[in-house]
């Protein structure tokens, strides 16, 4: 069989699985709900009173109903589509032509994510005209206000820090002191001082002292006209405030034309963003970043000292645009969910190889919702699990042997199983980052070709010695 006409065979039996289903309503019935309820989100839903806040609103619940909706569908067409095949017989009009059964499977697949991809295409293009349409300038609204809306969340940008000081040898080094000075307290373990020692240093990779200044030049950012630079930082205090917020002043290019600066009294362990205009950024791609820490006691009563401590993972970014807000939304966010959608329907078909109708959709909804509780079932069940040993110990100390032998089984069970968590798009989306296409690649690669090709694979095998004659008159 040549290739030319193996794939006009695929297009055929494509073709009529699009008619099946369209035929069953399915498809009609679900763009009609969504086109209803993506609109209601803003009215439905409880945002935080601010445009931003509703922003982030809509596309989080928009993106996961849409990712719920149309997984839900794929598994259930996947895993009815050849068995209608069979139960109608109309198998036997394939069987005897010179139409393979992988011919036949294939084309069922591609069949179903040809449904999938008109309906995420509309589905996306809703969601992008609600969000284009809520992201415009409000009554009321500032055009400064308004930018922020439109950089924080209509917007793909990509983040620059500052050189990250070393902190695993600042926590070896630390422990080190404390083990040799048998500083380490009664019943604790030397993992358990790192693990305490690393999470204090974790939040002071910087350290500005009252009055000091701090200096961070943030490199690797393409020269651009349009939109503004932004500048996100969070910092702690190491003395108890009576009101929690540290006075100080960021300054973009002190010294030199054109700069920028911002004084005020800022919320300790919030996150922060001002912009900068985009002329800020150097020929060479950098910007210098100045923060004065700002404290004064007011009496004796304060505290005579307020560091300011800025912490390795967000202490301080900079932000700049990468790209638009629909190509991140099409181009990105759709590629990794019309994957996750492939890899379903590659389930259900799968399923529906060797078992009936009913039992295959369970299969598949099986695997479906333990793909997207996969974190939970890791952190909150497995990690948690104790059968044989106390209940009440502390992190530190060391688990039941048995307890920890019944963990790694069920952790190896469940690996077997997908993990869709690890390809949500949603916070990059609802933040205005933009999704990369290494999440994109690690997704088709870890859900297609490994466990998708196996899966391919072996219910090819199992189709192929399949007899349906049997299975027809049984049924």
């Amino acid at each position: 069989m040549d290739l030319r006409r193996a794939c006009c065979q695929v297009g055929t039996i494509a073709r009529q699985s699009l008619l099946q289903a369209v035929r069953m309503k399915i498809a009609v019935v679900l763009v009609v709900f969504m086109l209803i309820l993506v609109p209601s989100l803003p009215f439905l839903l409880q945002s935080d009173n601010t445009h931003e806040g509703l922003l982030r609103m809509v596309i989080t619940y928009s993106i996961y109903l849409i990712s719920f909706l149309l997984g839900v569908l794929t598994l259930f067409l996947s895993a009815i589509t050849l068995n209608t095949e069979i139960k109608n017989q109309h198998i036997f009009l394939l069987d005897p032509k010179p139409v393979s059964r992988g011919t036949l499977l294939l084309g069922k697949w591609c069949g179903v994510m040809l449904i999938n991809l008109m309906l995420l295409i509309a589905m996306l293009g809703a969601t992008y005209g609600l969000m284009k349409y809520l992201g415009r300038q409000t009554k009321g609204e500032t055009q400064q206000g308004h930018d922020v809306v439109e950089w924080e969340v209509l917007s793909a940008r990509k983040v620059v820090q500052p050189p990250l000081p070393p902190l695993d040898d600042w926590v070896k080094s630390e422990v080190k002191d404390i083990v040799a000075n048998g500083e380490v307290p009664e019943g604790k373990t030397p993992e358990w001082v790192e693990r305490i020692v690393r999470e204090r240093l974790s939040k002071a990779a910087w350290v500005v002292p009252p009055g000091g200044v701090m200096k961070w030049t943030v490199s690797g950012i393409p020269p651009y006209k349009k939109g503004a630079l932004v500048i996100r930082f969070r910092h702690y205090t190491d003395a108890m405030l009576a009101d929690p917020v540290l006075p100080g002043k960021f300054t973009v290019n002190a010294g030199e034309q054109p700069y920028s600066e911002i004084e005020d009294a800022f919320s300790v362990g919030k996150p922060h963003t001002f912009g900068v205009p985009s002329e800020e950024i150097k020929p060479n791609g950098t910007v210098e970043i100045t923060y004065e820490n700002k404290y004064k006691p007011q009496d004796q009563n304060s505290p005579p000292a307020a560091r300011a401590e800025f912490p390795f993972e967000d202490g301080i970014q900079v932000l700049y645009p990468a790209t638009t807000f629909g190509e991140n939304l099409f181009l990105r966010a759709g590629l990794v969910i019309f994957i996750r959608l492939a890899f379903i329907a590659i389930v259900g078909i799968w399923a529906s190889t060797f078992l009936s109708f009913p039992v295959a959709v369970l299969l598949s909804l099986v695997v479906f919702m333990i793909g997207y509780a996969a974190d939970f079932i890791f952190t909150g069940l497995i990690g948690q699990l104790v059968i044989f040993g106390p209940t009440l110990v502390p992190p530190w100390a060391p688990i039941n042997p048995i307890d920890n032998v019944l963990r790694n089984v069920l952790t190896y069970f469940f690996l077997m199983f997908p993990n869709f968590s690890k390809y949500d798009v949603v916070p990059e989306l609802s933040d205005g980052m933009i999704i990369s296409m290494w999440t994109v690649f690690y997704c088709f690669f870890w859900l297609i070709v490994v466990r998708g090709g196996i899966l391919a694979l072996t219910g090819w095998l199992i189709f192929k010695r399949r007899e349906l004659a049997a299975t027809t008159a049984a049924t």
